[in-house]
């Protein structure tokens, strides 16, 4: 299995029996990487020193260009999904960027911190006790910083001269209070306790004081105290008021669940959020010209932060820099620079295989007329740096074919992943699939292309969704198809794009707006005919008939399933495969093409009961034979089909106990030898550092393994035939034991000349 972006590890032999899973063995990193490309944006990143590896800079406030503070936690290691304790951290902010504070604190970690005129508070928790944790409080009188008595936790602080509001909770004999808090100029003393839940807090004077929250049925609630008194303010609803920024009375913004509201300090109005995936709104912040800026709490760009500032009543998006190998961008604050044009945020970053560093990023002049230029909202990240993965030679056992391990281009952006390849000769061959997509990046699609010499990334100018592309089929250099579809956290659309010998364009086609079409599998015949099979509405099977000119759908007499896979062998002669349901149960589905007609063909017989049948791979032959390869749940394991229609029966091919024990995963697709011959078949494997394949030698199947790389644990492989020579290439992607304990997916693309 071809572990890419950095990792390379040694070969094993190849057939016989499985290479030994070592869970032990180290990922060895690969040559150095290139510098990153990144296209340009007004936000540069600003160094964060760090004392251990891990680190987070949860809080930042500024007082000048060149003062200010930082606060956050730093950890040793991550171990699974928990960090060991951490360790409160404090940066300071001079004229020559952030510097780490060598301050002693006990074991926890800080959050929050709010600065002015010379003073700063902090808070956070104290875990250097035994037992639950108490609340950390800290306060900077101008010369250092000193604890304060108060145990209580606070989870937002305004600074307002040299005093403070804050809000927290209060442990009354174990009952936790919401709280409005005071600085009295020693330590915090209770104000209010409003009986909700509080959820952000802002101060434009001493005796201006706004906190947010929401009433017991959700709807937006705003506390403000105006001299000595409190008042419930009830603005239009948002949800929980999660942040608030102003620079005056008259000035004021929240960010809520569902919606952004502005006060001009004698009405609110309501504003919808910019779209930012599934995640949260961050903090917002205003600038020097009073405009607000927002941002993504966990950016929809994998490797670059997301800013939004609102213009003439629209939102804008700006991209923060490239970050090389960054699979993840979290903004925890945003904050004014006084006295400048600027605006500085502040979070975590996860790089690819390596510990969550703390994150600055720094856009001079965010808030200095006429706004900066900006991006629009579909996102175009700009390139990075990657590590190509090379392999060690292996010993050659006698009459086994040899599985050989190609780079995948460094260009190509981590959490990536290949699901199909297509050949049409030795010099021309695409591999499809997705980059940047992870728990913090929906994805973009990816297409590699074979030049004769190496895999170059395609450039896809005129396809602006975001989302993976699973099937690519083509006829020559300059006549190929791809099938995709957009995350499902947005719209789930399916796509078509088309490649004509110079670029990829998208294709419209019937059903492209809903969500109830879905594509799986593309056949390209000539310029003049391709096939596209999937399901539509009503979840019944689809073929889609390009004619040269345009996409239509073919009708088809079937109450309801899906069609996975779909091969031609030339302009009369075409087979798609998927399953059908009758009643409770699914049942394979053949359907044939004879130059006129689809016809609905006698399907193989799977054991009964037949619930769970479905064939996912097919490969045409001569005279009208055809290979499938499927499978059926039987109790928790699936069961394994290959079948051969001869023209008129099916036999079905009985695998080796062993080759159904080792795959515990299911097969993926059928090459040939280019005369029809079954050769080759790709797998879905679990629990081993290699690829599974099924080899045909003329008389029987047997088990071939991949090349073995430390720390991969599982992974599938699609096979394709490459026309005019012996060889086979197989791509798709491989779970990755990452350095960090993490598991990644990596594209793996090998080949075979057998």
């Amino acid at each position: 299995m071809a572990a890419a972006l950095g990792i390379a590890g040694g070969l094993a032999s190849v057939g016989g029996s499985p290479p030994a899973a070592d869970a032990s063995a180290s990922a060895r990193s690969s040559a150095g990487s290139a510098s990153a490309s990144a296209s340009v944006s007004p936000w540069r990143r600003v160094r964060v020193p760090q004392s251990l590896p891990y680190a987070d800079l949860s809080s930042a406030s500024l007082l000048s260009a060149t003062s200010g503070w930082g606060v956050g936690t730093q950890w040793l290691r991550e171990v699974g999904t928990n960090f060991t304790p951490g360790r409160p951290a404090i940066w300071r902010w001079t004229a020559s960027g952030w510097i780490r504070q060598g301050v002693p604190l006990p074991a926890g970690e800080l959050t929050v911190v709010a600065a002015d005129q010379g003073h700063a508070w902090a808070s956070g928790e104290d875990d250097s006790q035994p037992g639950p944790g108490t609340g950390l409080n800290l306060y900077w009188n101008g010369t250092r910083w000193r604890r304060a008595a108060d145990r209580t936790f606070l989870f937002g602080i305004a600074a307002a001269g040299e005093t403070a509001w804050a809000y927290g909770v209060v442990d009354n004999n174990g009952y936790y209070i919401q709280s409005i808090l005071r600085w009295t100029g020693t330590n915090w003393t209770v104000v209010s306790q409003p009986g909700t839940i509080l959820t952000s807090i802002l101060a434009t004077s001493a005796s201006d004081v706004w906190v947010g929250s929401d009433d017991d049925n959700g709807h937006t609630l705003i506390l403000r105290r105006s001299g000595s008194t409190w008042r419930r303010l009830r603005p239009p609803n948002v949800g929980a008021a999660e942040a608030i920024a102003a620079d005056s009375p008259d000035n004021v913004w929240v960010a809520g669940d569902v919606g952004v509201l502005h006060f001009n300090g004698a009405a609110w109005t309501r504003l919808p959020l910019p779209w930012i995936g599934p995640y949260a709104a961050g903090p917002i912040a205003v600038d020097r010209v009073g405009r607000p800026w927002l941002t993504a709490s966990s950016s929809f760009v994998a490797n670059r932060s997301q800013y939004f500032h609102l213009q003439r009543g629209r939102w804008i998006q700006q991209l923060g820099p490239v970050l090389p190998l960054g699979i993840g961008m979290s903004t925890d604050d945003l904050t004014r620079v006084p006295g400048t044009c600027g605006l500085m945020a502040v979070g975590s970053a996860k790089v690819f295989n390596q510990p969550i560093v703390a994150l600055s990023e720094l856009s001079e002049n965010a808030g200095c007329p006429p706004a900066p230029a900006a991006s629009t909202l579909t996102h175009t990240p700009g390139t990075g740096t990657g590590q190509g993965g090379t392999a060690r030679p292996q010993a050659r056992s006698a009459g086994v074919a040899r599985w050989r391990v190609t780079p995948v281009p460094g260009a190509v952006q981590p959490l990536a992943g290949l699901e199909d390849v297509a050949a049409v000769g030795p010099h021309a061959a695409w591999a499809v699939g997705h980059q940047l997509e992870g728990g913090l990046g929906v994805g973009d699609p990816l297409i590699l292309r074979w030049n004769g010499t190496r895999w170059r990334i395609d450039p896809m100018a005129g396809v602006n969704w975001t989302g993976t592309l699973t099937a690519v089929a083509g006829d020559s250099a300059r006549d190929a198809w791809a099938i995709g579809h957009e995350d499902p956290l947005q719209r789930g659309l399916a796509h078509l794009v088309h490649w004509d010998g110079v670029s990829w364009r998208s294709v419209a086609f019937p059903g492209m707006g809903s969500g109830s079409t879905q594509l799986s599998g593309v056949a390209a015949v000539s310029p003049r005919l391709a096939w596209i099979v999937g399901s539509g509405p009503g979840d019944r099977p689809l073929i889609l008939r390009w004619n040269g000119t345009s996409v239509a759908k073919v009708a088809l007499p079937l109450p309801s399933g899906a069609l996975n896979e779909m091969r031609a062998r030339g302009a009369a002669d075409a087979w798609a495969v998927g399953y059908r349901t009758t009643g409770s149960e699914t049942v394979p589905l053949v359907l044939h093409w004879d130059g006129t007609t689809w016809h609905t063909m006698p399907a193989p017989r799977f054991r009964a009961p037949f619930e769970g049948a479905s064939l996912e791979g097919v490969l045409p032959g001569p005279g009208g034979t055809v290979w499938v390869a499927g499978e059926q749940d039987v109790g928790v394991v699936p069961f394994f089909y290959l079948e051969h229609w001869n023209g008129s029966a099916w036999h079905q091919v009985v695998l080796q106990s062993n080759i159904q024990s080792s795959i515990a995963g299911s097969l993926t697709s059928i090459s040939g030898d280019g005369r029809g011959r079954p050769r080759w078949i790709g797998t879905v494997l679990f629990g081993w550092p290699a690829a599974l394949f099924l080899h045909f030698d003329g008389r029987s199947w047997r088990e071939v393994w991949g090349p073995s790389v430390p720390s991969v644990l599982d992974g599938s492989m699609r096979v394709a035939h490459v026309p005019g020579t012996a060889t086979t290439l197989a791509a798709g992607t491989a779970s990755l034991n990452g350095l960090d304990q993490q598991v990644y997916d990596v594209p793996q693309i090998e080949s075979t000349a057998s």
